[in-house]
């Protein structure tokens, strides 16, 4: 169980085409650490201009962002409002004028000043809609002159005036609302989509015009979630009426014939057996269409990392109660490889490479094989670190929501406390109860032998590991809302001891969003392990429990939270207790600051009796966000720290710490 607590290395993963192309960052002194980030630090407040890895530009200006305009226009935009707008409003309208959005971007002359003009006076227009504003007024005046007045023969000096007037009118709200055809909103399939009265579509609400598209696109959802697939709007009859300031609604919404799943067809195959791309949809001809069934399809194939793309086209009609859906995809290149090197002061040079072939028989089964060297150059280890190993996955199995893992691996690892050498082999058995729970159960045979402070033992372990988790989380790598729990239990044998055991581990992290936009998160982590049936000195270093480091409390050395072994060498624990609370605030569209605190604790006993030398750790972290997520630099100090604690820690890693 150690190595779920150990820290791992960080991991940048950059897909260029359909190769993967890595780039590590293992634990290091201050100094290298540093020097990277003095090397990374003009991305976060300038633009990137892209850099080049193993010949291939990344992050590079579009061919094309900038482009060259014939006789540019500059002009200077300005919006006035008929009184004080409130910031919602004058967000609204600020954000639908290109005038406004696109200044420092000039059209082309006369004829694309004027013509982003015109447009601009439809896109206010319906802005105000969206506001709930039905008698506003807009006018345009370039260089002093009413836009109606002005033609492409007219010609304006360098940074001419553009004023653009908005006059909002009184606000309307909904008077009558009706809606013909509605569909029940209190049925198990559809109590998840808002009704028309949640959005704000009731009457004496403020009449947004996107309230009333929104509530027809839920009155839409709810039929197909009941089953008629070609549900649609069949008229929509508004009516404002200015002296009373209010707007009635009449929608009616043709449902459509209720219809059962038709055939399943596949396109675009080159590679894969396309039976088993239809048997792996899960969808079920003869069943009742639910469009929940296509969005599982979706995901499903989208976990097998075969697909480039994918898409369900449904039938025009339906048929004699039948919807036929073709799914067109196309594939991906299935050879994938990558590389890293990584240095560090104390672990010196680790080199680690990867290939993988997602469709190794045309079922998408999956073969990665990787190794890495550590270790190289170091100044604490003599002999290399190595690791070795094959994982082959067969998708698809019993359902199409359950999977099949293979799993060979020789490794050695030292740290300070603990050299191990092992080979294992396993296999596991997953299944996909919803979007959201998982488990798994699995066996595996390993051979190790471990040196640590109580001597050197070679141990033949047998185990039988189950899992199940339960992961809300909007964004895995930044999440802003949601929660992720599970547990493990893992009972264990040394074949060659009689020892006999059994391991558990409890977590669970939770995710807040403060304000509506994400930008400030409270996000909190929880962590409880402990080993039942054997004494301390028979429980393989392996099963033991270590706390501290970046993946566990940061401000102290990586596994050095445990116990106290023969001279005060750490042991680890059959008990660990870990908390961890982050508040993530967005202060621009790329930088993060975020205040933490972690603490943990391990004790020699099991379930968690004599547990109280608890270790805090504290800091500051800086995020850098980027579309592979974003970028982690952690500074944290131990706040009760050992003798032979440091003084401060510094950490970097891609994604959110958990």
């Amino acid at each position: 169980m150690r190595a779920k607590y150990r820290q791992s290395q960080a991991l940048t993963k950059i897909v260029y085409q359909d190769r993967d192309y890595s780039l590590c960052c293992s634990r290091a002194l201050a100094r290298s650490v540093l020097a990277v980030l003095i090397v990374l630090a003009p991305l976060a407040i300038s633009p990137a201009n892209g850099f080049e890895l193993f010949g291939k530009r990344f992050f590079e200006p579009k061919v094309g962002a900038t482009t060259l305009v014939e006789n540019p226009q500059t002009y200077v935009a300005e919006i006035r409002f008929d009184g004080e707008p409130d910031r919602r409003f004058k967000k609204a309208i600020e954000g639908a004028s290109t005038l406004v959005r696109q200044q420092s971007r000039p059209p082309s002359g006369t004829t694309g000043l004027l013509s982003r003009a015109r447009g601009d006076l439809k896109r206010i227009l319906a802005a105000l809609y969206g506001q709930g504003h039905y008698g506003g007024t807009i006018g345009i005046d370039v260089d002093g002159r009413p836009l109606a007045r002005l033609s492409a023969a007219d010609r304006f000096g360098e940074a001419v005036p553009v004023i653009i007037t908005v006059s909002p009118g009184p606000a309307f709200q909904f008077g009558t609302v009706q809606i013909e055809n509605r569909p029940d909103f209190d049925q198990p399939e559809t109590e998840r989509i808002k009704t028309p009265e949640e959005l704000g579509l009731v009457g004496g609400a403020p009449a947004r015009s996107n309230v009333i598209l929104a509530a027809e696109s839920r009155l839409i959802e709810g039929w197909r979630q009941l089953g008629h697939p070609k549900a649609e709007i069949a008229g929509r009859d508004i009516v404002a009426d200015h002296s009373s300031r209010s707007l009635d609604v009449t929608i009616t919404v043709h449902p459509g014939p209720l219809s059962a799943l038709g055939a399943v067809t596949v396109s675009g195959t080159e590679r894969m057996n396309p039976a088993f791309v239809a048997r792996h949809s899960g969808l079920e001809p003869g069943k009742r269409y639910d469009p929940d069934d296509i969005e599982d399809a979706r995901d499903r194939f989208h976990r097998l990392e075969v697909f480039r793309s994918v898409t369900f086209a449904e039938a025009d009609a339906v048929s004699d109660g039948f919807l036929p859906v073709d799914i067109i995809v196309r594939e991906r290149k299935p050879r994938v490889f990558g590389a890293g090197v990584a240095y560090s002061t104390i672990d010196g040079v680790r080199v680690e490479a990867y290939w993988t072939h997602r469709n190794l028989f045309g079922q998408a089964e999956r073969l990665r094989i990787e190794g890495s060297i550590g270790g190289l150059v170091s100044t604490q280890n003599d002999t290399p670190d190595y690791r070795l190993g094959a994982t082959f996955t067969t998708p698809g199995v019993l359902t199409p929501d359950s999977d099949v893992r293979l799993a060979v691996v020789a490794f050695r690892e030292e740290t300070d406390n603990v050299v191990e050498e092992t080979v294992k082999a396993g296999a596991a058995f997953s299944h996909r109860f919803s979007r959201t729970e998982t488990g798994s159960v699995g066996v595996a045979i390993e051979q190790s032998e471990i040196t640590d402070a109580f001597g050197v033992e070679n141990y033949t372990i047998l185990s039988l590991p189950v899992t199940l988790e339960r992961d809300t989380r909007d964004n895995p790598t930044d999440p802003k809302k949601g929660y992720r729990a599970g547990i493990t239990v893992e009972p264990f044998t040394d074949l060659a001891s009689g020892t006999v055991a059994i391991g558990g581990t409890a977590h669970g992290s939770a995710y807040h969003s403060i304000d509506a936009n994400g930008r400030v998160v409270i996000a909190g982590r929880v962590l409880a392990g402990s080993v039942f049936g054997a004494d301390l000195m028979d429980i393989p270093s392996s099963r033991r429990f270590f706390a501290g480091g970046g993946g566990s409390v940061r401000g102290y050395g990586h596994e050095t939270i445990g116990v106290a072994g023969p001279s005060g060498t750490t042991v680890g624990g059959r008990s660990v207790l870990e908390a961890s609370a982050e508040l993530r605030a967005q202060v621009t569209d790329t930088i993060g600051i975020v205040p933490f605190v972690d603490a943990g604790e391990v004790s020699a006993s099991s379930g968690f009796a004599g547990l109280g030398d608890l270790r805090v750790g504290a800091g500051v972290g800086i995020r850098y966000h980027t579309a592979l997520g974003p970028i982690r630099a952690d500074v944290a100090v131990p706040l009760n720290p050992g003798p032979d604690d440091p003084d401060w820690a510094l950490y970097v890693g891609i994604g959110q710490a958990f």
